[in-house]
């Protein structure tokens, strides 16, 4: 049985096979984690002070957010330095009911507990309005925005950075087999940026000071 901590807390996966017990462990960048059944959000770290966020195994709802920093966040805590080579699937909506911009995001960084805005090392999915921005959150970074997307639509996504490389990529589909590419966004890292990173946010906060309210969900993580 292979054990290996998340958040603090000693875990196994553990199967059976034959009456064998069997640990089925993969690594993202040096990290033990199970290789199947995706990421268990309710092992993620939840700060909600609120009660914006209902959190189950596999979904985050996002229930009248609004854009500036409220405290809110769910994330994991990878270890300083462990995320490099990454690749996540995720599944997102957003509701017609949202106002306006950026109160929907998710993310991978090295500020833990910080609203996007203020970070100063990481990539940022933005939903913002009808699109998706992709937002290089270090110096000299380059950004980039979706075409249109549709509210009260189900999107399916692919979060991806080769080690070492400055590079970003957001693919966005529209069916579950990820084979019908809606748009694919490129987001480069600034020079200011490290080539490791330790958090990965399902929900992270805007923190600009404005009078939007977001509603919307993200489900069905895989990190690979």
């Amino acid at each position: 049985m292979t054990i290996s901590k998340r958040n603090g807390v000693a875990w196994a996966s553990i199967a059976k096979i034959a009456g064998i017990a069997v640990a089925s462990i993969s690594k993202v960048s040096g990290i033990s984690k199970p290789s199947a059944g995706g990421e268990d959000l309710t092992a993620y770290t939840e700060t909600d002070p609120s009660g914006y966020l209902t959190v189950t195994s596999s979904k985050v709802t996002i229930t009248a957010i609004p854009r500036e920093d409220t405290g809110t966040y769910l994330y994991s805590d990878m270890g300083a330095g462990n995320i490099n080579g990454i690749s996540i699937d995720f599944e997102g909506y957003r509701d017609s009911s949202s106002h306006n911009s950026g109160t929907i995001n998710l993310g991978v960084g090295n500020d833990g507990e910080n609203a996007f805005n203020s970070w100063t090392d990481g990539v940022v999915i933005w939903w913002s309005d009808s699109q998706i921005k992709m937002l290089a959150q270090s110096v000299g970074g380059v950004d980039d925005s979706s075409a249109l997307l549709s509210n009260d639509t189900l999107y399916y996504f692919t979060l991806s950075r080769a080690a070492d490389s400055s590079d970003w990529y957001l693919y966005i589909y529209s069916d579950a087999a990820r084979t019908s590419l809606v748009d694919t966004l490129n987001a480069t890292m600034g020079g200011s940026a490290s080539n490791t990173f330790e958090y990965v946010y399902a929900f992270a906060p805007n923190g600009a000071a404005l009078a939007y309210l977001g509603t919307g969900y993200f489900q069905n993580f895989v990190i690979n």
